[in-house]
């Protein structure tokens, strides 16, 4: 046996399992919890013990007495007899066909034989066979040596027909047993069960080795959510990435009982009862067949034969497995730690659960069924998603969202009281001295507001409330007085021209629809132009784009007579400057409105 030192090597080979497997389907206790299971005798038990059943392509394997000498270990002779190796059909679900069970004869070692496993992928049989040695045993005070019976497991290939040795493994002692293999479906891992003195917590325990270039390494206990000071043994690896094994105490409800645990990135995870399968009796040796809808297990409840006798189970897919995800519709990024709670379409609440740290949830659900799951988180507001045999439900939560208007002179920046807000053809509210509207939204986007106030022109926007949680703005309302000037924000021209910017035509909109708000006012439209050429040139230019504004205001509904244009050059610059910077350029030139009269 290798010593301690050697032992701290094998740790390598416990990340190269977890690498490996973490990167295949995740493991899920959910395999069990999705369905219902029907437990049945099989015909082929004898009366003595029947056990270790493994799937090997198309038939069912297990270790059993022959007729002759199971009536022999019934009458408490079992001196001499050992088990040996059947095999019986089965078909495409895992099913026994009920035809007579055949020994495999190929091994023939004369000793026990069993169990087994197979692996599909490199075609290779890892058979349990036990041999003798002598032992020096100490009683009363003395030295005696007597003869005991070790495991050991050895592969074979089929060569045609039959089956052939290939090797012992390497790591076989005769100072320990080594048994119950179960292979990986790469088959480059193998778990088993022994009783290794140096690596053992107790009695039995579970172990794995892996084979890299060929070559087997050394054997890893597993961790302590499997292997207690009692015994663990019978393991199974089923192709989701789940251990199924037996342990007599893990909690157990009497005798052996079994357990499962998911291969998770950083090693196995807690060991789990499997209660639809444990009694008060011993049961071990669950396998899972491929097709998922049938397995095998071992059991000495009475009822039966009275001795360890091998059960089929019918898987019966009566549950689904419902995976959901919560979500911030606005940033489509998950919501941890929503509460996620299940009705059926009754209203009877089923469970409830809180989304993880990636937003996502399980439930375990009747197939056919009509089902609601009700979500809500801090700073969301609720919402319910009405699903059936979906596998997958999104829920997208909305944040709570604000808005606060604050309302001000446009010249003095106070706030304005006594002001009429209508937002989205809703009633019309007051605002009061403070000059502050708030409101909570929930899916609006786009608001279209509509303010009055006493002595101020009526205001129409639209404010835009998609992009942030909290939207704060403030409004400048301008006052009703003639030959106020108001700046006209947004609007230009290409360079040296009178064309308009294709830009500008939103802000004229809105100029038009103030027009349109406030009948009773004339606006006269001035143009303000710095460009480089002489005082005649910067006054034309402004004329003619003023002229084009005046045009394009009156195109979209406003009356010749409210409307008159006119350009001012470079008479009027809002920072006297020569030469000027191009920033300074740029505030000179400018568009602006004047309250030139009222109608009549």
């Amino acid at each position: 046996m290798s010593s301690r030192r050697a032992f701290s090597t094998l740790l390598v080979a416990v990340s190269f399992l977890i690498t490996a497997s973490a990167k295949g389907q995740a493991p899920s206790f959910f395999m069990f919890e999705m369905n219902e299971f029907d437990i049945s005798h099989v015909g082929f038990n004898t009366e003595a013990s029947d056990f270790g059943p493994s799937f090997v392509g198309d038939e069912l394997w297990f270790s059993a007495y022959s007729e002759k000498d199971a009536k022999k270990a019934v009458r408490g002779k079992t001196k001499n007899i050992y088990y040996s190796i059947f095999r019986t059909p089965i078909d495409t679900r895992g099913y026994t066909l009920y035809e007579p069970r055949v020994a495999l004869k190929d091994i023939n070692s004369g000793l026990h034989e069993g169990p087994v496993a197979y692996c599909e992928k490199t075609k290779e049989l890892f058979v349990t066979l036990s041999n003798t040695v002598n032992v020096d045993v100490v009683e009363n005070g003395k030295t005696l040596i007597k003869e005991r019976i070790r495991l050991s497991i050895v592969s074979f290939v089929n060569e045609n027909g039959r089956w052939v040795k290939k090797e012992e493994m390497p790591f076989n002692d005769k100072i320990y047993s080594v048994g119950h293999p179960t292979l990986t479906p790469s088959g480059d891992t193998l778990f088993f069960t022994s009783d290794i003195p140096e690596l053992s917590c107790g009695g039995t325990d579970i172990f794995m080795v892996v084979r890299q270039n060929g070559q087997w390494g050394m054997p890893v206990s597993l961790s302590k959510n499997i292997n207690t000071k009692g015994n663990e043994m019978f393991p199974f690896y089923h192709q989701s990435g789940m251990l199924i094994f037996a342990s007599d105490s893990l909690g157990n409800t009497g005798g052996l009982d079994l357990f499962c645990c998911d291969l998770q990135p950083e090693g196995f995870g807690k060991a789990l009862p499997l209660q639809m399968f444990n009694s008060p009796y011993d049961d071990f040796g669950l396998i899972i067949h491929p097709s998922g809808e049938s397995g095998y297990f071992v059991s000495d409840r009475p009822g039966q034969n009275g001795s360890d006798d091998i059960y089929l189970v019918k898987i019966k897919n009566t549950f689904a497995q419902v995976k959901g995800n919560v979500y911030d519709d606005l940033e489509n990024i998950p919501v941890s730690g929503a509460e996620v709670t299940l009705y059926n379409c009754n209203g009877d609440k089923i469970a409830s659960q809180v989304s993880n740290h990636d937003g996502r949830f399980v439930f375990k659900v009747l197939r056919g069924g009509c089902y609601v799951a009700e979500v809500s988180a801090k700073d969301y507001a609720s919402n319910r998603v009405a699903f059936g045999n979906s596998d997958n439900v999104s829920v997208p939560l909305t944040h709570d969202r604000t808005l606060e208007l604050v309302i001000v002179d446009y010249d003095s920046g106070k706030a304005i009281s006594d002001v009429r807000l209508q937002v989205d053809s809703q009633p019309t509210v007051m605002v009061h001295e403070d000059g502050v509207y708030s409101k909570k939204l929930s899916t609006e986007k786009v608001m279209n507001l509509y303010l009055t106030a006493p002595g101020y022109l009526n205001q129409p926007l639209e404010i835009n409330t998609t992009l942030e949680y909290f939207t704060r703005d403030t409004l400048r309302l301008k006052k009703i007085e003639v030959g106020q000037s108001y700046l006209l924000d947004g609007i230009g021209f290409e360079p040296e021209t009178s064309v308009l910017l294709e830009s500008s035509r939103m802000a004229l909109d809105r100029f038009v629809r103030l027009l349109h708000e406030n009948p009773a006012i004339k606006a006269e439209i001035g143009s303000y132009t710095h460009t480089s050429s002489s005082e005649k040139g910067n006054l034309k230019l402004s004329q003619q784009r003023a002229e084009a504004l005046v045009s394009y205001i009156r195109d979209n509904g406003i009356r010749k007579e409210r409307v008159v244009g006119k350009g001012y050059g470079k008479s009027k610059p809002r920072i006297p400057c020569e030469p000027c910077t191009v920033d300074e350029i740029y505030i000179n030139e400018r568009i602006e409105f004047k309250i030139a009269a009222f109608v009549r």
